[in-house]
């Protein structure tokens, strides 16, 4: 964990660096902090749960790719997640870029009171709890932060299982 949270202060100097704005305070830096630290715990449950559950590295990273890719699309960075249906709204939760994604618009766009738009004829939005809502988010961060410590969970609980029957189904042979 800690070579996961330096990663993670590395990432979150650059998030902050790149959205430089003024109504940016130390505690906007350790939410952020917060998220990618949970975010890359997340992630290496999810290779635990692989790493676990297939023998093979080359049949890991074939599996691994389309797992990948729908978690990705399901994130909501590519695909207004309010469009899904209901059958294909459960991938979402299984995704683990979809809470990352979620929290850090939340920190992000929570904190933007007003924006400026001069393009006449155009709908725009006027703040960040417009942009939050058009996406389907609320401002709540608690919740999201639950459902993806429990996702993470599940995925390690899912890597121990997997490991211990490699260990079982390897002491048999």
């Amino acid at each position: 964990i800690p070579k996961l949270m330096l990663m993670s202060l590395f990432l979150t100097f650059i998030l902050t660096f790149l959205l430089k704005s003024t109504n940016y305070q130390f505690s906007t830096f350790l939410e952020y902090f917060f998220v990618t630290t949970a975010a890359s715990i997340c992630a290496a449950s999810y290779g635990t749960m692989i790493s676990g559950c297939i023998d093979s590295t080359d049949l890991a990273t074939t599996i691994m790719a389309p797992i990948e890719l729908v978690a990705m699309i399901m994130a909501g960075i590519f695909y207004n997640l309010r469009t899904l249906t209901w059958l294909t709204t459960i991938f979402k939760y299984l995704s683990i870029f979809h809470y990352p994604h979620e929290l850090l618009s939340i920190i992000h766009w929570s904190k933007v009171q007003k924006i400026e738009c001069d393009v006449k004829g155009l709908p725009c939005f006027e703040s960040g709890s417009e942009v939050l809502e058009e996406y389907g988010y609320g401002e709540e961060i608690g919740g999201v932060v639950v459902e993806l410590v429990g996702l993470t969970c599940i995925l390690y609980f899912i890597g121990m299982v997997g490991t211990i029957r490699r260990r079982i189904v390897g002491s048999m042979y």
